[in-house]
């Protein structure tokens, strides 16, 4: 097997386990990979596979969805902020991610793809937070 072959892991963020598939030389870029509704990290198993010796691929299963914590409505609100927080923690959480820049991000469908705008949204907020603050 090479070193390089998918490799099933957890991270915890903000106390919530979220799995994650990875594959690939952590040194070559990396692909961000978020599935959509209602799927998993399994879904893109064939193409990690594909794209495993030019990429680092990265998978997670949104909470609630696959192998990742699926605590109640209770518990955790599902939205789409939330979801986009805890993917957002992912980089910190992942050690081959945290010495990196930001990932491309590859988003299926519905939810992978309000996730991205989410955080999208939210770095632009930032930006315009800093923007105004400097110029005071």
């Amino acid at each position: 097997m090479s070193a390089f072959a998918t490799r099933y892991n957890t991270a915890t963020i903000e106390g919530l386990e979220v799995f994650y598939r990875e594959a690939g030389d952590p040194n070559n870029p990396t692909l961000l990979l978020l599935h959509g509704f209602p799927s998993s990290s399994h879904m893109f198993r064939n193409l990690i596979n594909s794209l495993a010796d030019e990429y680092h691929l990265v998978a997670p299963d949104h909470i609630g969805f696959g192998r990742s914590a699926m605590p109640t409505t209770t518990q955790f609100t599902y939205s789409f902020d939330r979801l986009t927080e805890i993917t957002e923690g992912l980089p910190r959480a992942c050690q081959t991610l945290k010495q990196r820049s930001a990932p491309s991000v590859r988003a299926n469908r519905d939810t992978g793809a309000m996730l991205v705008r989410a955080a999208i949204l939210s770095v632009a907020r930032l930006s315009c937070q800093r923007a105004t603050q400097s110029i005071r």
